[in-house]
């Protein structure tokens, strides 16, 4: 069950959140485009739901270590 296709693995899910947290932060900010209200204030409660599952990431080193071993292991850069 670890690493079936269904289910993915840490070491994807929060560089992809982190991914997904600076574009929604870019469209909040966006001065250049006509960006909708209802889609800036999405985009806010997206970040804020990122963050708060982020913390969970942040309180247990392993999730950080992980990453930063399979980055060494792979010549990943870490963002």
């Amino acid at each position: 069950m670890f690493s079936t296709a269904q289910v993915p693995l840490i070491v994807d899910v929060i560089p992809t959140l982190e991914e997904l947290r600076e574009g929604m932060i870019g469209a909040c900010d966006d001065q250049e485009n006509d960006v909708a209200t209802v889609v800036r204030v999405a985009c806010q409660a997206g970040i804020m739901l990122i963050d708060k599952y982020s913390t969970f990431a942040q309180d247990c080193d392993i999730y950080i270590i992980a990453i930063g071993e399979l980055s060494i292991l792979f010549k990943i850069p870490c963002k």
